[in-house]
């Protein structure tokens, strides 16, 4: 026997050959990767894309502003990082001294 790719036989009926018309597995889980995957990917790519068209490059001056503010930034959290460290040595040689 040969049957649709979208129907089942019903078994509980074998000498009627029976068929009834249900969703085969393939397409239930087309719709579930559709549904839970690509069309999220869609979403993203399409809201990228409107981001991406909108934006511009900065000016020099907005450059500048930039790394110097990036550059503050480093200084700062390596000034708070080592300030840490250095606390932290004497107070590790007192407890495990």
């Amino acid at each position: 026997q040969s049957y649709e790719s979208n129907t089942l036989p019903l078994l509980c009926l074998p000498a009627l050959g029976a068929l009834v018309t249900m969703p085969s597995k393939k397409t239930a889980d087309m719709s579930v990767l559709e549904a839970n995957v690509i069309q999220p990917l869609n979403t993203f790519a399409k809201s990228s894309y409107y981001f991406l068209a909108k934006c511009e490059k900065p000016d020099s001056k907005q450059l500048t502003e930039l790394v110097v503010n990036t550059g503050a930034g480093f200084l700062v959290m390596g000034f708070v990082g080592f300030v840490v460290k250095l606390i932290h040595i004497p107070i590790n040689n007192i407890i495990v001294g």
